[in-house]
């Protein structure tokens, strides 16, 4: 199963509705989990590590994530989140998860974030 399969099954099986993100995730799109909230539920996922050392492997491994819905969070700066793709948007596309932290890399890196 890819990523989006997992979070797919994993929201359909709480029957959550609303649109949901990583911490981080929604940090990203300028968003803050409100203090004191709880994930609606953890899972899971692929993730990616790519090595700058020649000598090292890139590999894809499970990492468990907690995931929170919109109305857990509030609007914190002016990015609109309709010009940020989600991962899952982006997973949906076709893009491998190296393809996708390239994207947020690249993202971030405009946003000044790094």
């Amino acid at each position: 199963m890819n990523n989006v399969e997992i979070l797919s099954e994993e929201m359909a099986l709480r029957n959550i509705k609303e649109e949901c993100h990583t911490y981080q995730d929604w940090k990203r799109y300028g968003y803050q989990v409100k203090k004191g909230e709880k994930a609606l539920f953890q899972t899971e996922i692929w993730n990616f590590t790519h090595y700058k050392d020649p000598d090292k492997e890139d590999h894809y491994y499970k990492k468990k994530a907690s995931f929170f819905g919109l109305s857990q969070t509030e609007k914190v700066d002016e990015v609109k989140k309709e010009e940020v793709k989600t991962l899952l948007e982006l997973l949906a596309e076709g893009l491998s998860i190296k393809e996708c932290n390239e994207y947020f890399k690249i993202r971030e890196e405009q946003e000044g974030g790094v």
